[in-house]
């Protein structure tokens, strides 16, 4: 590992942290020399993540990010755990079923949000705290999509979701920069990962215009070294960015 990409003596907090994704950024981190708190929802995730990484560098938490109960109770026990936190990761998501607006339940589109922009602002507002108080020059990185930059690249949820998640990163990075406090996003375009075992049906008019267009799929190891990136020193004039990793997707 470069010494210039180093997070020694750091601590990240990952969402959706123990598998696909998430989980290329923890171990990529741990790589790294970070301490990590892996943060997921899947029981079982977090069992196999528990089976086989050093409790004394890597932790994962069973917690719901859309429950502020339960992110008060992440942030206490890690900083009881670590004293610190440098790093978040805004990774946990959901996708959509590919619904236009004229189809799209509003409870699926609720819960589209709910996990991919309240918790990430929730999670993002206990880390912002975090960081002040304790005056750490912090990164936050948003995990976000390249639905962000096109009009279709997935349902009106995601789609809205995603979008709305590039303006939380750069409201954060334009209040919180001049205080040590980075924010900026990355953007995949698709990726193999267990966020695809949350489709449970997929709607065949957004199927099809999906399908009209360039398909591209990006290794979430290669992704992951551009979230290494931005959370080590290397990136320290970088804030409020959204970058792309989509060879080109948005482009076309």
């Amino acid at each position: 590992m470069s010494p210039v990409l180093s997070l020694e003596g750091k601590t990240a907090i990952v969402t959706g942290g123990a598998g696909g994704l998430g989980l290329a950024i923890t171990d990529l981190f741990l790589e790294a020399g970070a301490s990590v708190i892996a943060v997921d929802i899947n029981t079982d995730l977090v069992q196999k993540f528990e089976a086989t990484h050093d409790k004394s560098k890597a932790i994962a938490v069973e917690a719901n990010v859309t429950l502020e109960d339960d992110l008060q109770d992440l942030f206490k026990m890690a900083v009881k755990r670590f004293d610190h936190i440098d790093i978040i990761v805004n990774n946990a998501g959901l996708t959509d079923r590919l619904d236009p607006v004229g189809t799209l339940e509003k409870d699926l589109w609720d819960r589209i949000i709910a996990v991919n922009l309240t918790a990430p602002m929730m999670v993002t507002k206990f880390g912002v705290n975090h960081m002040l108080e304790k005056q750490i020059k912090g990164s936050i990185i948003n995990i976000g999509s390249v639905a962000a930059l096109r009009g279709f690249a997935a349902g009106a949820a995601y789609t809205s979701s995603k979008h709305g998640l590039v303006g939380l990163t750069k409201n954060t990075a334009s209040f919180y920069t001049d205080k040590g406090i980075r924010c900026n996003a990355v953007l995949p375009s698709g990726m193999e990962t267990n966020i695809s075992k949350t489709i449970t049906s997929i709607n065949d008019e957004g199927y099809e215009h999906l399908m009209k267009g360039p398909v591209t799929m990006v290794n979430p190891k290669e992704v992951a070294q551009t979230v290494l990136f931005l959370a080590s020193d290397a990136s320290n004039t970088i804030s409020g960015s959204c970058i792309a990793t989509d060879l080109g997707y948005a482009a076309s």
